[in-house]
């Protein structure tokens, strides 16, 4: 193309290098350069090229326009080279260029295809997670992959004359307990049998249900323990269902120990550390060793001299209380019938309550035994003279209870003792 006014250069020649010779002109004119038509370098050591045939295209340019540098497109042995005043830029032939476009395709393919691999990967993990999920719950459900035709784990229980049906390893997952050992498979001949073969328990099945749904629970979310304590018992079961979770071995009764460790300087101990005497007259306490801040504990007291006719008996959390316990604002616990009053004191959180829940107050020689559920803050009391009555408080907050004594007369004496049966 014309750089000016001037009609267009023309190319000089085309000359060939492979024998160093010098082909004729294939362009008419002579060299707007002003020189003759050059041989060409190899491109190594720009000595006379004899390796490769290489064609030199010399291109003139119009020199009344100014300054200008002659342009020359080698062509051979490599790809062709537009070389500019010493500065050189490839050229790329359409082979070339047809060969690069379908190597660009091919990567635009092969990214393709390695996104469906990833989609697929993702998709069999995806898959392979839901099938390792879906065998995980069928096993918590009972199914396994190797169990042999015909085998069942399913047990037919008859307890109270009340069907249960469930898996052996339902009753079996708490490692330890008599209840595993029961169904271990090494007494399945030693149970009784009801007359269609189901094995005969003779436990309240409604106590008995609350456990089966415990177990359950526990193997559908695959807890490690249950928090027996928090379990609530059936109505009016509290005392059954207790003895029944420590019978299986499920949940033990927490131990007791009859001894008070604090007393009053005018309490002494008598004869033993689980004996409470009143030494002069005026108000002292006493308060036992055991903390009982989780599980159910139970415990008795006996009233062995009560001279006044007024003491008190309950729970406390403090261990330096005033004289006058009962009155302390963690103080639970039932007394006698205080002077000038008809109705006696029954104390909530150190409150007097006089006559709550038809008490009528304690009497030389009563028996008394009392039971906490600190999990569910319940504390119950039965009087043995009061065989059909049972005194309860619930809503104690959770806390270091200890039990406590308060008496008054000098003489006075109760007893601390243990107790399994309430």
């Amino acid at each position: 193309r014309p750089l000016s006014s001037q009609p267009p250069c023309r190319a000089v020649g085309v000359h060939c290098c492979q024998d160093n010779s010098l082909l004729p002109s294939v362009a008419e004119g002579p060299s707007l350069s002003g020189r003759a038509p050059r041989r060409a370098a190899t491109a190594d050591t720009g000595d006379i090229g004899v390796a490769q045939p290489r064609v030199i295209l010399e291109l003139g340019v119009d020199i009344s326009s100014g300054p200008h540098h002659s342009t020359q497109i080698v062509a051979g042995g490599g790809p062709p080279t537009l070389v500019n005043g010493g500065n050189a830029f490839a050229v790329i032939p359409p082979e070339l260029r047809k060969l690069s476009s379908i190597v660009a395709e091919l990567e635009v393919a092969l990214h393709g295809k390695v996104e469906d691999v990833k989609r697929q990967e993702e998709q069999v993990a995806s898959e392979r997670q839901a099938l390792d999920d879906e065998k995980a719950a069928m096993a918590i459900l009972g199914a396994t992959e190797d169990r042999p035709p015909g085998a069942c784990d399913v047990l037919k229980l008859n307890v109270g004359g009340r069907i249960f049906s469930t898996r052996r390893s339902t009753l079996t997952q708490v490692e330890g307990t008599v209840l595993e050992g029961m169904f271990s498979g090494r007494w399945d001949k030693s149970f009784d049998l009801d007359e269609e073969g189901r094995v005969f328990l003779d436990l309240d099945p409604d106590c008995f249900a609350e456990v089966l749904q415990q177990l359950r629970l526990m193997q559908l979310t695959q807890q490690t323990e249950i928090g027996w304590g928090k379990v609530p018992a059936p109505d009016r079961r509290e005392v059954y269902f207790r003895a029944m979770l420590d019978f299986l071995g499920l949940a033990k009764l927490p131990a007791f120990t009859p001894v008070f460790s604090w007393a009053h300087p005018n309490m002494a101990r008598g004869e033993g550390e689980g004996l409470a005497v009143s030494s002069v007259d005026g108000h002292k306490w006493a308060i036992g060793h055991t903390v009982m801040e989780g599980g159910t504990y139970q415990w008795g007291f006996k009233i062995l001299v009560l001279q006044s006719g007024w003491c008190f008996l309950g729970l406390i959390t403090t261990t330096r209380p005033a004289d006058r316990s009962f009155a302390d604002s963690s103080a639970f616990g039932w007394a006698c019938v205080a002077q000038g009053s008809t109705q006696a004191d029954c104390f909530i959180a150190g409150r007097a309550v006089p006559g709550y829940g038809s008490w009528s107050g304690f009497k030389e020689g009563d028996e008394v035994t009392m039971q906490l559920n600190a999990d569910s803050g319940i504390l119950r009391m039965k009087v043995a003279r009061l065989p059909e009555s049972v005194f309860h408080y619930q809503g104690l907050h959770q806390g270091p209870w200890r039990v406590h004594v308060n008496l008054y007369s000098n003489g006075d004496k109760v007893e601390l003792l243990s107790s399994t049966n309430f």
